[in-house]
């Protein structure tokens, strides 16, 4: 189990690093997005300590953080998200099931590769969102278009990211903090590409641009 988190708003990066950190703190990752350009990224192991970066990052930038509980495999710095590819980047909460990352290897030949992120971030540079229906596993990704300069959010129906306002997390903190929900806070839709907007608000691309859950289950949503 991994976790997600965005904020305009480093404080509250922070309290969200605090917040997920249950679901997974062997390796960790910050970066920061400003005016459509990456302008800082920076990955360890252990949970995430915001104050730790705090003199590196940027202001006002749109940060990202990430903390990761893989479930195989030795700790790797190449595995820590997010994936690269062509200057895009993936972050990725969910586990790809392993006759999957089977079936890439043998269509595109290729069996150095086994993180299933890095297989993920090839479908998305491939700009066919459909073709993530007929990925089988739990999928909650932040995705960063190096050409369009546009940070995008989607999800399937196994894995959870709430959102409120610009603000993403995997966790939905006023439950984790026992603290009174306003009901401002929502799913980002599943199987839709979602982007951040100048005036800082979460939307929906095209309400073409749709994909399906490839296999669902008695847990699937509502989460």
């Amino acid at each position: 189990m991994c976790s997600i988190i965005g904020s305009y708003d480093l404080k509250e990066l922070a309290m969200l690093a605090e917040v997920n950190a249950y679901r997974g703190s062997r390796s960790h990752s910050i970066c920061a997005i400003k005016d459509g350009v990456v302008q800082y990224i920076n990955r360890g192991f252990g949970k995430l300590n915001v104050d730790d970066y705090i003199d590196n990052l940027p202001a006002d930038a749109y940060y990202i953080g990430h903390q990761q509980a893989p479930t195989t495999g030795e700790p790797s710095i190449d595995t820590i998200h997010p994936a690269q590819l062509n200057g895009c980047l993936l972050w990725h909460n969910g586990i790809i099931k392993d006759y999957q990352i089977k079936e890439w290897q043998d269509k595109f030949k290729d069996y150095d590769t086994t993180w299933d992120t890095e297989w993920l971030i090839r479908l998305v540079c491939n700009r066919k969102p459909e073709l993530l229906s007929d990925v089988d596993g739990s999928f909650a990704c932040v995705f960063y278009d190096f050409q369009e300069q546009k940070i995008m959010c989607f999800r399937n129906d196994l894995c959870p990211i709430w959102f409120k306002g610009s603000t993403i997390s995997s966790a939905k903190w006023t439950r984790v903090l026992n603290i009174p929900d306003d009901h401002s806070m929502n799913l980002i839709p599943t199987g839709q590409i979602c982007y951040l907007t100048n005036d800082k608000e979460w939307y929906r691309m095209n309400n073409d641009i749709t994909f399906t859950t490839k296999q669902k289950y008695y847990w699937s949503q509502p989460l």
